[in-house]
């Protein structure tokens, strides 16, 4: 176990929410400026700024981030015709999943602090649901933490972590992909993203990152390919 790398998360993650709960008044103003700062521009005069947000806050593009994110597992796990690549990223994507699906777990069964997002919280605001067609979420009842931020960010620490640096610098991209588009829009406030999201990210994926329970799962899957004595 890493105990250096899981104390430096923790610490990070500490004092970031450490700053939200101190410093709230400071995070809220910035929440709502930059709220107002993109709403503004959610308007028929700014036909391109509203297509761009429209299409990346789209149901499908979600999809076209997952088939890429996929791609990418996909990638290195084939890239080297070996059995030890293979059950490297194997157990890789394994843990990863493992992950995700705790923090959905905690997301929706444990956390009990719910914020609506921005654009339900003010008055007078240009909603982008009212200007295209596509299927956008511009506003949820509970928008803190961000899910998706939180799977994002998820993918990109693994990738940070078992990856080689261009892979690892797409992850982070696809992860801005994910977050900023729906801060834009007003689904998310800055603070759910890059307090809530990031936080939780930073108190759980070290536990999954710097434990041996990647190694344990690759020497598991390297067991089933490995040949048996003859009795």
């Amino acid at each position: 176990m890493n105990i250096a790398a899981l104390s430096r998360c923790y610490m990070a993650a500490f004092l970031l929410l450490g700053s939200w709960f101190i410093l709230h008044s400071q995070w809220d103003a910035l929440d709502t400026g930059l709220f107002f700062y993109f709403n503004q521009y959610l308007t028929p005069e700014h036909p391109l700024f509203v297509k761009a947000l429209a299409l990346t806050n789209a149901r499908f593009f979600d999809s076209i981030i997952f088939c890429t994110m996929l791609a990418i597992l996909v990638i290195n796990l084939v890239k080297k015709l070996t059995v030890r690549a293979f059950c490297y990223w194997f157990s890789v994507a394994l843990v990863m999943s493992a992950c995700s699906g705790v923090a959905t777990h905690i997301i929706h069964e444990m956390l009990e602090y719910t914020r609506p997002s921005p654009a339900y919280l003010h008055d007078h605001v240009h909603l982008i649901t009212a200007l295209t067609d596509y299927n956008v979420k511009d506003a949820v009842s509970n928008s803190f933490p961000g899910d998706h931020g939180v799977h994002a960010m998820i993918f990109a620490a693994f990738m940070l972590r078992f990856a080689s640096r261009p892979w690892a610098a797409i992850a982070i991209v696809l992860a801005l992909l994910v977050t900023c588009p729906r801060i834009m829009v007003g689904a998310h406030a800055f603070s759910d993203v890059y307090v809530g999201s990031l936080t939780l990210v930073l108190l759980l994926t070290p536990w999954f990152l710097f434990t041996p329970l990647q190694r344990w799962v690759e020497t598991r899957l390297m067991g089933l390919f490995r040949p048996r004595p003859n009795a």
